[in-house]
């Protein structure tokens, strides 16, 4: 499927924001065809809770900054796994090692990837 330009406005907005915060291992998926809710994932990965805290911080400031758009967040500070969702786009920051369990990336390889390399080169 084909992403909005707002919603890829959103997804570039926000992957910058994650690799701006040291956020490892983006990958962008697109579930415009398999979700009613979501148009596509960013999955994040950080290596703390204080550095999940961080890439959560600084993706809302970013985002809010050049969108005006906040998003609602699931998942408290001691959580392992944050989800901040903007509605067409859903951005997941995983410890390490939930990341490792719950294996998104994994779930939804059949799904095409959203090319976000150029906003990671930029970091």
């Amino acid at each position: 499927m084909t992403l909005t330009e707002q919603t890829t406005e959103l997804l570039n907005t926000a992957a910058r924001a994650a690799a701006d915060a040291l956020g490892e291992d983006l990958v962008a998926i697109d579930v415009t065809g398999t979700l009613p809710f979501s148009d596509v994932f960013l999955i994040v990965t950080a290596d703390n809770p204080r550095h999940l805290r961080g890439v959560k911080s600084g993706i809302e400031d970013d985002v809010y900054a050049a969108l005006g758009r906040s998003p609602r967040v699931e998942g408290n500070e001691a959580s392992e796994w944050l989800l901040l969702d903007y509605g067409d786009v859903a951005v997941h920051i995983f410890q390490r090692e939930a990341r490792d369990f719950y294996a998104l990336d994994k779930l939804w390889n059949q799904a095409p990837r959203v090319n976000i390399t150029e906003v990671q080169a930029t970091r």
